[in-house]
């Protein structure tokens, strides 16, 4: 339909005018309001209850090759670059979401030559045309709103995607590289304990030459040796087991890690404290709790868009063009066209297709509520679960180096009192046993105690964030 000026403008104006009077059709979205407890179930160790700090958490554990590993993870993790990636895209997608209309322009060229059977000379024809076409959607019921609100919330929920994958990495690093170090410890142990049996062996191996000992002994202290022995083979391939594992959460191929670290005295330990906070923040703090929020925006949204396809939709088409035609000499013949058009799409029967989808929209809706409800559940199981083990790993730790005090002192008279010939060998060797075992069973108390600080800072959602906004629409 052509059209010049005059009804065609003013019907447009009144339709745009139409367009500031109506809001999005479908539902707004209002934050998920949950019970939460004042305080923890489990207690709260001396260790939580200082004050809380904005520097990371694993520089808590005063050990730099540690703060490197972990900041060297953060910028080459494999997980993290494809978490990046998905932010990037749901960008792209955010910003073509929810387009309202397009804009196009198009032209063409043509020379023709005509030549003429009695001799004359050729004429040419030259034509060319430019057509400029616009589109635009009265998004009168707030489709394409809608659409670009539910675009957005997919952002923002991969977003705090990144930020969970952030959390959970940094925690796997520190949890390697604590387990690593544990494992260097008990080799390192089993060595020493290893060095001392074969010191028991030679003193027995002097009694027996001078008549003072059975032959007895001399097999059972040899056959110490020959276990403790036995079990550093083992003991060096989980360490390097160990190595390789950390090396691919920092990006790298297996045996990229040095093999040279500094000797491990100790098993890394948190050496300061820090607050941890109540519940309620540390909720909100969580990233998997905010990417499951965002995730219920986004299902709101699209219970706008689908209540949207309920309702007509209209659109504004027009197109302007231009045609020169030039014969021969420098005669050019021009012609302009000019239309606007008011398409309309109305659903009149679709077999309840459409209200079909709009039910479909609110269930994954209220899909989307019991998910961050169970969201939110998990994450006070894991903080509670976290102080739990590590107020056991606390107790044993504590009765494990009494006991390895008692079985050092136990080790020492047996052996005294076997040179004096007043004991059997039978008991030094359950004795320099139970003082192996207790060492290797501190060891691993250690580890529980400092995987249990590293899971209770992670759980909490890892170092203080500034405070998250309210599930927002804007970019």
């Amino acid at each position: 339909m052509g059209s010049r000026c005059g009804p065609g403008a003013n019907l447009l104006l009144a339709v745009l005018g139409l367009l500031g009077g109506c809001a999005a059709v479908g539902p707004a979205y209002e934050p998920e309001s949950l019970a939460l407890p004042e305080a923890y179930d489990a207690p709260l160790p001396a260790l939580f209850q200082a004050d809380e700090s904005a520097d990371p958490w694993w520089q808590r554990f005063d050990d730099p090759l540690l703060a490197r590993l972990v900041e060297q993870g953060l910028t080459q993790n494999l997980d993290l670059q494809t978490a990046a990636s998905r932010v990037r895209e749901a960008r792209a997608a955010a910003q073509g979401a929810g387009a309202q209309g397009e804009l196009n322009l198009g032209g063409q060229v043509q020379r023709q030559e005509n030549s003429q059977p009695t001799g004359d000379a050729a004429r040419s024809t030259t034509s060319a045309g430019l057509d400029l076409t616009a589109l635009w959607d009265l998004d009168l019921f707030g489709r394409q709103q809608r659409t670009r609100e539910a675009a957005l919330a997919a952002l923002a929920r991969e977003r705090a995607l990144e930020r969970e994958v952030t959390r959970i990495t940094a925690a796997e690093i520190a949890r390697g590289y604590v387990t690593l170090r544990a494992g260097e410890r008990q080799l390192a142990l089993t060595r020493e304990s290893a060095a001392l049996q074969r010191q028991t062996l030679a003193l027995v191996e002097q009694r027996s030459a001078a008549g003072l000992a059975p032959e007895l002994d001399l097999i059972r202290a040899r056959a110490a040796v020959a276990t403790l022995e036995a079990t550093l083979g083992p003991l060096r391939a989980q360490v390097r087991q160990q190595r390789n594992g950390l090396a691919i959460l920092l990006g790298q191929h297996p045996g990229a890690l040095p093999l040279k670290m500094p000797p491990v005295v100790a098993i890394p330990a948190a050496a300061t404290g820090a607050a941890i906070p109540a519940p309620a923040e540390a909720i909100r703090r969580r990233p998997d709790v905010q990417a499951a929020e965002f995730r219920i925006v986004a299902a709101v949204a699209e219970v706008g868009v689908a209540t949207a396809d309920l309702y007509p939709r209209l659109s504004l088409q027009g197109s302007l063009g231009a045609a020169f035609l030039s014969t021969g000499g420098a005669d050019v013949v021009q012609s302009t066209l000019a239309s606007v058009g008011l398409l309309v799409d109305m659903p009149l029967l679709d077999g309840g297709t459409r209200r079909a989808a709009v039910t479909q929209a609110e269930e994954r809706v209220m899909q989307a509520a019991l998910t961050y409800r169970g969201t939110v559940l998990a994450a006070l199981g894991e903080v509670e679960s976290a102080l739990l083990a590590h107020a056991g790993a606390s107790e044993q730790q504590a009765g494990l180096e009494q006991a390895v005090a008692d079985n050092r002192r136990a080790f020492a008279q047996s052996r005294e009192l076997y040179v004096q010939g007043l004991l059997g060998f039978i008991s030094v060797l359950d004795s320099q046993r139970q003082l192996t075992a207790s060492l290797q069973q501190l060891a691993q108390a250690e580890l529980a105690r400092s995987l249990s600080v590293i899971d209770v800072f992670t759980a909490v959602g890892g170092s203080p964030a500034p405070p998250r906004p309210a599930p927002a629409l804007a970019e």
